[in-house]
C-alpha cells in the first residue's frame, strides 16, 4: 500500500506541477494573443495613417500648384480676372475660402475671399521671404473655426517673384479624407488631423480628446518609443480606458494623424481567450479527475496484484496468479505474467527433478562400487584361490561398469554445460560420412546380435564427403542406438539409415527401431535435460536423461536439426539433417579411428554402461 500511495501521491503532485504550467502556459497565450491583437491594430492603424498621409498630401500639393499657377499669372500681369475667378470659384468648392497673392516683398496685390479672416500671415510671409518655400499652419477665426492656411513661394527662374497664401475650410476638407474605408478594415474608428502644436485640425468626431502621443482618451499615455505589445497590454489592461488611440506623422509637414478606437471593439477579444482557457481548463481538471480514478482502480489496483504475487514467488510460493481483466494492456500483462509463473513453477519442478536425477545417478553408481568394494575385503577368508580370483574379478566388472557410468554422466554434464554458456567448440574436417556411420554402425553389430536384436544399415548413397566432427557423430549414432536397444525386445530391428536431400545440399540420417515406443505426450520433452519417456519413479531402464540433450547439443553444433517420430508399442524414428558442406583443412584431418580400437571399444563401454558392461569381452 506504501508503494500505491506513494505512486497515487506522485500523480497528484504531477497533476499539480502539469496543471500549474498549463496556467502559466495559457497565460502567457493569451497575453501574447492579445498583444498580437493590439499589434495587429495598430499596423492597421499605420496603414490608415498612410493613406491618410496620401490623400491629405495630395490636397496640399494640389492647392500649391493653384497658389503657383494662380500667382505667377497675376504677377506677370498676363491674366484674365474672369478666367482666375472662374477658377477660384471651382476650388471654393473644395474648401478654398480666401486667396491672396503678395509680391516678393510681402506686399498684398490681389486679394479674393469670401469672408474676412482675422488672422495676421506676416510672419509666415516672413519665412518665405528669408527662404521657406511651403508652409502650412491653422487658426482659428472669432466664431471658434479652424481654417487650414497653406503658402508657398512663387518663383520664377530661381528669384522670389511673389507670395501665395490660401486659406482652407478645415471643415469641408474632411469630406475629402473619407476614402478611408471602416468597413474594409472591420474597426469602428474614428480620427483626426493634428498640426505641430497639437492643435485638432479636423475631427470625424468632436468627442475626441486632443492629445500629442500615443494615449488612452482618459487621459494615460504611452511614450510612441513604447509602441510594442505588453506596453500597450499592461496599460489597457490596467487602466481600463474607453478608447484608445494612437498618433502617426504626415509625411512632408510637421503635422499628425490621430486613429481612435472604442474599447470595446477590442474587449471580446479579451473576453473570449479568457473564456476559452477557462474552457479549456475546466475540460483539463476533469480529465485528471477521470484519469486519476481510473489510474487508482485500473492500474494502482492491478499494480498491487502484481506486487502481491511477486512477494509470493519471492517467499518460494510459485501458485500465485493475477488473472486481471479490463484493459486490453493489462489483461495481455497479467495473462503474461501467470505464464511466466507457471513456467516458473515447471522449471522449479524440473529443477527438482534434476537434483533427483543427479543424485540418482550418482549415488547408485557410488553404492554398486562402495558394495563391491566391501564384498571384495571380505574376500580374503577364501582359500580358494580360482574362486577368489573369479569372485574379485566379477565385483571389478561391476566397478568399473558403474566408473564407466559416472564417465558418461560426468562427460554429458560437462558438454552440456559448454552447449548452455556457449563454449562447446566443433572441430569439422572432411570425412566419408557413409563410411563414418557404417563404421560406428558395425562397431556395435555384434554386441545386437549377442541381444538378439538385428542391427541394419542402408544408404542410398555409396560415399558423401562433408564436414563433421567424427567424435560428435560417433556418440550420437552411439548415443540413439543405445537408446534402441534399451527400447527394443529380442528379436527386434534397428535399423541406421542415410539419405539425400534438397539436390544434394543435406544429409538425412535416421535411426529406427521396433521398440516400445514413446507416448504422444513425451514427445515434445525428450530432448530437455533429464527427461525420460518414462516416468522418474517407475524406470525399468537406467539412464539419467542426459543423452538426448547431448545429441540436440552435437547436432545443432552441426548447423543441423533432429527430430523424432514414434507410435507407442510400434517403433521410433529420430531424424538429423545435417548440412552437405566442406572445410578447406582437409590435409589437417585426422584418420577415422578402426572399430575394433581400444577407444572405440572404450567409447562403447561408456555409452552403453547404462544397459550392459564388458563388451570388449563379449564381442572378442
Amino acid at each position: 500500500m506504501r508503494a500505491n500511495s506513494s505512486m497515487r501521491a506522485k500523480f497528484l503532485i504531477f497533476t499539480v506541477v502539469f496543471f500549474s504550467f498549463f496556467l502559466t502556459v495559457r497565460f502567457v497565450s493569451c497575453i501574447n494573443y492579445c498583444g498580437v491583437q493590439l499589434e495587429l491594430i495598430f499596423h492597421n492603424y499605420s496603414c490608415l495613417a498612410k493613406s491618410f498621409s496620401e490623400s491629405f498630401m495630395n490636397y496640399i500639393e494640389t492647392v500649391w500648384v493653384m497658389e503657383e499657377l494662380t500667382g505667377i499669372s497675376i504677377i506677370d500681369s498676363s491674366y484674365d480676372f474672369s478666367v482666375i475667378k472662374e477658377q477660384i470659384d471651382s476650388f471654393r468648392e473644395k474648401g478654398i475660402e480666401n486667396i491672396y497673392i503678395y509680391d516678393g516683398e510681402g506686399r498684398n496685390i490681389y486679394s479674393f475671399y469670401v469672408s474676412r479672416k482675422n488672422f495676421t500671415l506676416k510672419p509666415f510671409l516672413d519665412d518665405v521671404i528669408n527662404g521657406k518655400d511651403k508652409i502650412v499652419t491653422i487658426n482659428y477665426d472669432d466664431s471658434g473655426e479652424s481654417n487650414i492656411w497653406a503658402v508657398s513661394a512663387i518663383k520664377k527662374e530661381g528669384d522670389l517673384k511673389g507670395i501665395a497664401a490660401v486659406c482652407i475650410n478645415a471643415n469641408i476638407l474632411g469630406k475629402y479624407l473619407q476614402i478611408i474605408d471602416n468597413e474594409a478594415y472591420g474597426l469602428d474608428y474614428h480620427y483626426s488631423v493634428m498640426d505641430n502644436s497639437g492643435n485638432v485640425v479636423y475631427c470625424s468626431n468632436n468627442k475626441v480628446k486632443p492629445c500629442n502621443m500615443l494615449c488612452f482618451t482618459d487621459g494615460t499615455e504611452i511614450n510612441g518609443n513604447d509602441l510594442h505589445k505588453k506596453e500597450i497590454l499592461r496599460s489597457f489592461l490596467s487602466n481600463n480606458p474607453k478608447s484608445i488611440s494612437a498618433d502617426f506623422p504626415v509625411e512632408g509637414i510637421d503635422w499628425s494623424f490621430r486613429i481612435t478606437l472604442p474599447s470595446e471593439t477590442i474587449k471580446p477579444w479579451f473576453y473570449w481567450q479568457i473564456k476559452n482557457d477557462l474552457m479549456m481548463m475546466s475540460v483539463f481538471a476533469l480529465f485528471s479527475l477521470i484519469a486519476y480514478l481510473l489510474l487508482n482502480k485500473r492500474i494502482i489496483e492491478a499494480l498491487s496484484k502484481f506486487s502481491e504475487a511477486s512477494i509470493k514467488v519471492i517467499n518460494g510460493d510459485y501458485s500465485a496468479r493475477i488473472r486481471l481483466d479490463g484493459y486490453k494492456e493489462l489483461k495481455e500483462a497479467s495473462d503474461n505474467f501467470d505464464r511466466m509463473l507457471d513456467t516458473i513453477e515447471r522449471n522449479q519442478q524440473t529443477k527438482t527433478e534434476y537434483l533427483m536425477n543427479i543424485f540418482h545417478d550418482i549415488k547408485n553408481p557410488l553404492n554398486v562400487i562402495f558394495a563391491s568394494m566391501q564384498l571384495m575385503e571380505n574376500y580374503k577368508s577364501i582359500n580358494d584361490p580360482e574362486s577368489f580370483r573369479s569372485k574379485v574379478l566379477t565385483q571389478v566388472k561391476l566397478i568399473r561398469q558403474n566408473c564407466y557410468r559416472l564417465m558418461r554422466l560426468t562427460r554429458n554434464l560437462i558438454d552440456i554445460n559448454k552447449h548452455d554458456n556457449g563454449f562447446l567448440k566443433i572441430k569439422l574436417c572432411n570425412y566419408d560420412m557413409v563410411k563414418l556411420i557404417k563404421g560406428i554402425t558395425d562397431s556395435v553389430k555384434k554386441y545386437t546380435e549377442l541381444k538378439g536384436i538385428n542391427l541394419i544399415f542402408t544408404s542410398e548413397l555409396e560415399s558423401q564427403i562433408m564436414a563433421c566432427d567424427p567424435d560428435m557423430i560417433e556418440r550420437i549414432i552411439l548415443n540413439l542406438i543405445s537408446n534402441a536397444i534399451k527400447f527394443t525386445d529380442r528379436d527386434g530391428t534397428i535399423t541406421v539409415s542415410i539419405r539425400q536431400l534438397d539436390n544434394g545440399n543435406k544429409l538425412l540420417l535416421m535411426v529406427q527401431d521396433t521398440g516400445i515406443g514413446i507416448p504422444k505426450n513425451k514427445l515434445n520433452t525428450i530432448f530437455d535435460r533429464f527427461k525420460q519417456a518414462e516416468d522418474l519413479f517407475n524406470r525399468n531402464k537406467e539412464g539419467s536423461g542426459l543423452g538426448l540433450s547431448v545429441v540436440k547439443a552435437f547436432v545443432n553444433a552441426h548447423q543441423g536439426d533432429i527430430s523424432v517420430k514414434s507410435e507407442y508399442m510400434k517403433g521410433t524414428t529420430f531424424y538429423i539433417t545435417l548440412p552437405v558442406i566442406t572445410v578447406d583443412n582437409a590435409a589437417d584431418c585426422p584418420p577415422v579411428k578402426n572399430s575394433t580400437s581400444s577407444n572405440v571399444l572404450n567409447s562403447l563401454n561408456i555409452e552403453f554402461s547404462d544397459i550392459y558392461s564388458g563388451f570388449e569381452e563379449e564381442v572378442s
